[in-house]
Formats: C-alpha cells, sequence, structure tokens
C-alpha cells in the first residue's frame, strides 16, 4: 500500500531502493482482472429526496414525505408532471450515476439511454406536445482535447425508439440545466476557463447567448427571469437574478443582475417558482458545519466493497470503502486503510469478495503494500501529510492466516520495523516481484540505493512484474510547480529515467498519480485530471481536486482507456489479475461501518469572514 507524503514543493522527494529483504514467492498479473480503488467522500453518506407542501413551510404539523427508498445516494429530483412521479439520479445501479423514474407504489425503474454512458446527471422532464421529453447531463462522449471536461446536455423522447440527442455543441461544457415555463428556452452553467450562464432556444441549441459570467446553477422563473448563484464582492456565495427582456434573443440585451440573498449566509442551489412569488435555496451559515442534513430508515451501513460498472468487459471495479487498498497475492485479501486520523487510523484486511474485516494494528497511521505472501504486508506507520523531517516508518508486518476467522475483529501481528529513528519520512513502499528490495521515498537505514535525485517530487513507485521496471509520478519537468505530475519509468538499477506522454496536453495542467503496472507489464493503470470536472462541485462532498479518474494506458501511453465516470476524486489504485468474485448482498458483512451521514462541506464554502 502507499502513503502520500507532503505536498510542499519545499522538501523534494527521491526513490531509494532496499536490498536483503526476506525471499517471497513471485506473484504474476495479467492485462485483466480486478481494480480495487478508493473514493473521497463518496462511502460515508446517503441521500433521500423528500418533498414538503409549501402553504405551510414553517408549521411543525406540515407533512414531509420521502420520495426515495433509502438505497445509495439519491439527488437532484424533478417533479414529471404530478407530485407523484420524479425523475432523480442515482448512484444505486453498480455505483454509477443513472437516471431513475419513481412512481408512487411502484419500484424505481431505470432510463437506459446512451447505454455505453457511466455517467448521467440534473434529469428534468417536460411535456412537448403529445410527448414527455426527458433532458440530462451525460459524460457520453469524449472531447478532442484533455482537460475538457465530457460534461454535456442532451433530450430524448420518454417512450421513444429514437436515441438521445445532444444539445450542447462540441467543444463545449453545460451542467446544471433548466427550462422555462413555455419550454422554449433553455439555460445552463457553461464552463470553459471559468463557468457562464447562457441561455438559448430549445430548437436552436447552436445560437447561445451569455447571461452573466462566473455564475452557477440557474434556474427559471416564467419566460424572462433567472435566478442563479455566484460569489459576491463581499465573499459570501449569494443568489442573484437577471430580468431578460422579450428581445432578448435576438438583441442579448438583459439587465444588470440584482442580489436578492443577504450578505452574513451562504446561499446557493436556488430553486425557482414560475409564479415568481418564492424561491428555496439551500444556505449554510456561520456556526453550522452543514447546510442540511437529515437521518432516515433504509440502507443503515456501508459495504466494505462495492462493485462498480466498468466500460471494460475483462476487468471488475469494485470501490473499497476506505483508503489506499492492496491486493494479497492470491487476491483473497485486500489491505486498507481506516482513517488519516492518527487517533482512529487502523491498518485492517477485508475478503475480497467484501464479507469479513479484520484490523492487524491501531490508532497508528498505516498504508501498506502486499508483497508475494498473503501472510505479510509492508507498510508506512506514522503521521499522514507530513513535513519530509517526520518520522514515518516502513515496516514488514506479518500475521497468521489461521487467525482469520469469522469470530475475530483483530489479529495478532509481528511487527518488523525496517527503517531508523531519525531517516525522517519514509513511505510509499513498493515490493519487487521476487520480494528482493523495496522501492520507497526519502531515506531508509540498511543497504539502499538512490535511484534519482534533482530539485523536484519524486513519490508513488511502483515495481514491474518482472522486476526491471520502476514507474513513478515526478514533477522533473515542471519541478517548480509542486501541483503538476507525469508518470516516469526508471530501470531497477537506476538507468533509462524516461518520461511516459499519454497524451497531447497542457503541461501546467496535468496530474497524474497512482500508477502501477498490470501482470504482463504491457499498460499501467492511474489516476489523472484529464477529463475535467464533471458536476458542479458544491454538489458534492468535500473533494480536495474535484476531479480524478482512473485511466488505463499501454506503457508507451498509447491506447488510452478511462475507467470512471464521476463528480468524486477516484484514486490510489490495486490491480489484480484475476476476477475476482463480486461483493453482492449475498456475501455482506455483519461488521460493516454504520451509515453516519457524513458529508464534509467544501472546505472553500467558508464562513470565517
Amino acid at each position: 500500500m502507499i502513503l502520500p507524503t507532503s505536498n510542499s514543493s519545499a522538501y523534494p522527494y527521491r526513490l531509494y531502493i532496499c536490498t536483503g529483504l526476506e525471499p517471497l514467492l513471485e506473484a504474476a498479473l495479467d492485462p485483466t482482472g480486478t481494480i480495487v480503488y478508493s473514493t473521497v467522500a463518496r462511502p460515508f453518506y446517503g441521500f433521500d429526496i423528500f418533498c414538503r407542501p409549501l402553504q405551510q413551510p414553517n408549521s411543525e404539523k406540515a407533512e414531509e414525505r420521502r420520495l426515495t427508498d433509502g438505497v445509495s445516494v439519491n439527488y437532484n429530483g424533478h417533479f414529471a408532471g404530478n407530485d407523484e412521479t420524479i425523475v432523480y439520479s442515482s448512484e444505486r445501479t453498480n455505483g454509477s450515476p443513472r437516471v431513475f423514474i419513481n412512481r408512487r407504489g411502484e419500484e424505481p425503474q431505470v432510463f437506459n439511454f446512451l447505454s455505453k454512458s457511466l455517467f448521467f446527471d440534473r434529469p428534468i422532464v417536460h411535456r412537448d406536445r403529445l410527448n414527455f421529453r426527458l433532458y440530462f447531463i451525460s459524460a457520453h462522449k469524449s472531447p478532442e482535447k484533455p482537460f475538457k471536461s465530457w460534461s454535456a446536455l442532451y433530450s430524448a423522447r420518454i417512450g421513444g425508439t429514437r436515441e438521445a440527442v445532444r444539445l450542447t455543441p462540441y467543444g463545449h461544457v453545460d451542467y446544471s440545466p433548466a427550462i422555462s415555463k413555455s419550454r422554449d428556452l433553455m439555460t445552463v452553467a457553461s464552463y470553459g476557463e471559468q463557468t457562464d450562464i447562457v441561455v438559448f432556444r430549445v430548437s436552436d441549441s447552436g445560437h447561445r447567448i451569455r447571461v452573466c459570467e462566473l455564475s452557477g446553477w440557474p434556474t427559471w422563473c416564467g419566460d424572462s427571469a433567472l435566478y442563479f448563484h455566484r460569489q459576491a464582492e463581499d465573499g459570501w456565495w449569494s443568489v442573484f437574478r437577471v430580468d431578460l427582456p422579450e428581445d432578448f434573443m435576438s438583441t442579448g440585451d438583459s439587465l444588470a443582475p440584482v442580489r436578492i440573498t443577504p450578505p452574513g449566509l451562504h446561499c446557493f442551489t436556488p430553486a425557482a417558482m414560475h409564479d415568481g412569488k418564492r424561491i428555496a435555496v439551500a444556505t449554510r451559515r456561520k456556526g453550522r458545519s452543514y447546510r442540511h442534513h437529515t437521518c432516515c430508515d433504509g440502507d443503515s451501513t456501508v459495504p466494505h466493497l462495492q462493485p462498480v460498472t466498468s466500460p471494460i468487459q475483462s476487468i471488475r471495479m469494485p470501490r473499497i470503502n476506505r483508503f489506499f487498498p492492496a491486493f494479497s497475492p492470491s487476491g483473497d485479501l485486500i489491505g486498507f486503510n481506516h482513517n488519516f486520523e492518527q487517533t482512529s487510523a487502523a491498518l485492517n484486511i477485508v475478503r475480497s469478495h467484501g464479507s469479513k474485516r479484520w484490523t492487524l494494528l491501531k490508532n497508528r497511521a498505516n498504508l501498506g503494500k502486499s508483497p508475494n505472501e498473503d501472510s505479510v504486508i509492508f507498510t508506512s506507520i506514522g503521521p499522514i501529510f507530513e513535513s519530509a523531517a517526520a518520522t514515518v516508518q516502513i515496516a514488514r508486518v506479518t500475521f497468521n492466516p489461521a487467525d482469520l476467522s469469522d469470530d475475530l475483529d483483530e489479529i495478532p501481528v509481528d511487527i518488523k520495523i525496517l527503517t531508523n529513528e531519525g531517516t525522517g519520512n519514509n513511505a510509499f513502499p513498493a515490493c519487487s516481484p521476487d520480494g528482493k528490495y523495496l522501492v520507497f521515498l526519502r531515506q531508509l537505514g540498511g543497504e539502499i540505493r538512490q535511484l534519482t535525485n534533482g530539485p523536484w517530487i519524486d513519490t508513488m513507485p511502483s515495481c514491474s512484474p518482472d522486476g526491471k521496471l520502476i514507474a513513478f509520478s515526478s514533477n522533473q519537468h515542471r519541478s517548480e510547480d509542486s501541483e503538476v505530475f507525469g508518470i516516469c519509468l526508471i530501470g531497477a538499477d537506476g538507468a533509462g529515467l524516461k518520461r511516459i506522454t499519454v497524451a497531447e496536453f497542457d503541461e501546467d495542467r496535468e496530474r497524474l498519480n497512482h500508477v502501477c503496472f498490470s501482470a504482463d507489464g504491457e499498460w499501467l493503470l492511474f489516476t489523472s485530471n484529464l477529463a475535467g470536472v464533471t458536476v458542479d462541485p458544491v454538489s458534492l462532498p468535500n473533494q480536495f481536486q474535484p476531479y480524478g479518474d482512473l485511466y488505463l494506458a499501454r506503457i508507451d501511453g498509447s491506447g488510452m482507456r478511462r475507467l470512471t465516470f464521476n463528480g468524486y476524486e477516484d484514486g490510489t489504485p490495486a490491480l489484480h489479475p484475476k476476477l475476482l468474485l463480486e461483493a453482492s448482498e449475498n456475501n455482506k458483512g455483519n461488521d460493516e461501518h454504520e451509515l453516519n451521514g457524513q458529508f464534509q462541506e467544501p472546505l472553500w464554502l467558508i464562513c470565517d469572514f
């Protein structure tokens, strides 16, 4: 398993190699198999959609009705003709966001437009003459250039046989659609170098008029007024209104936006009523950690592993409920870190189909990498995200497989510290296939050899299956910028250093991390920001970087394939050659974590003005 170190560019990191470890059995990988990975903040909350009558908004007796069933994350609901039917986004189908329709008294049904697409969001339904038409955002088609979001607006007739139609012109990116009362006008938050509000006719989506800059989440009041949120000059996120004259679509003229919510609190994600009398907003006030939180029955635990739809048939992709997973050589076990907090950190293992979890170490920050024995984990022990001078030690943790009983929760282990005190921050251990050496960051006592050297950061190493190559992330090409990382390869003897180019991209923006090899050494698995931002970050729990999808590419950088499609930050993947048994209700563990409704607000949504 791997351990992140300081992000500070003031502490250049190098790669080192340690020999003299116990010989271990050789492991092999295949080009296909199972990828397990982590997603920031996703496992810790569940959402349902509710409705409440507006006649008595302040009355405690006003009826509040839940419209979804407590399964998974359900959000961005929209009434479809009446208050008994809604369309909404949900991740209940193998972890991938899709559009569902709920009719009261019936089971949720999924819309199957764009069947090969793995991301859908912000559905709205309106009657178009004799038919109902669905509008939604999807990441269906890749753009021509990297760093461009795939998100675009599509339209489809419900019950029709024709495929969905793309309304977003190629070269543009759209989020958060809303349709006017007459159903003639559409507005979206359009993203380029910044997010702006644009309006176009449904019948002519190519003629787009920009209404406001640096704004998002638009909503119509009738056909002549738009509400949206943006950050005011005093720092508070506020809702604004702009009025559009009757000849707006021909002249492009509009009145100046007017702020309608007061300073002193954040107001965002507005929903306006067409009668012009009311508008609903989400708020975040000083002294409050959340904008709103409701606990309900339904799913009460978080599965250890959640299957996620893979775009490649030969690969399975379970998402693990914690951090930094690593497969055992047999694939029967997955090691992972319970938490980043020192007081609640733990090194755990779980069966690869998710039925049982055990704790190996408690109350210590542990991130490890399994070598060629199921009973051995190499791990880093120490504080997380600290400077190069902080003491982080590498250890060999050994346990007895016979202790892995369903009756036990904690397993006794033998710990052998491989580093010396005073050698600083030693992290990201990666074991060679023959078990003879470790690749890692910083310094290590013992027989070591430095592989890289320079005023840059080299991090997250991984050994090739034959032990001849080491892949790692590095900012050697832009050493002055600690936010930019590419993929490099170097021989285990320190020779042949080269950078792998996976696309024709802007080097000022690339971030390729957490790289590892396929079993035949022909493919690299990594996480990247190449697909840009998929959704408006305000609608998600805090993402340290509101992008980050998994990719596969050949070792020369060609044949790149995107694997994950969502608004979260996916990362720290591990690849096993076998198609392992998928997690399911039949092998659900009785020791799963409680779903506590934890939804951390975006860190940029601060109230300490």
